[in-house]
């Protein structure tokens, strides 16, 4: 259970300036080597205004809530997106 959700809402919304978040491609060593995109990197995002819902989706458990919300992070990423859809882990070091 997150002690203070409240204040992490503050630290992540930083006075309407967001936070960067660093988002990793999904490992290519399982795909066919036909299909494997060797050239994906770490992508930067400066995020802003999701991280209210976020924390809310991430106390209730609402994994609806923060894939939709997600889906609103990486839909900028244009023709890469399809490598960033799955996630495997989230980490706020916060």
């Amino acid at each position: 259970m997150l002690a203070n959700p409240g204040a992490l809402k503050q630290h992540l919304n930083r006075g309407g300036r967001g936070t960067r978040i660093e988002i990793h491609p999904v490992n290519q060593a399982a795909v066919d080597e036909p299909r494997r995109r060797d050239n994906l990197r770490i992508q930067h995002r400066q995020v802003r205004y999701i991280w209210d819902d976020a924390v809310d989706a991430l106390v209730a458990s609402d994994l609806d809530t923060m894939e939709d919300l997600w889906d609103d992070v990486i839909a900028e990423l244009d023709s890469d997106w399809g490598a960033y859809t799955y996630v495997s882990y989230i980490g706020i070091g916060a």
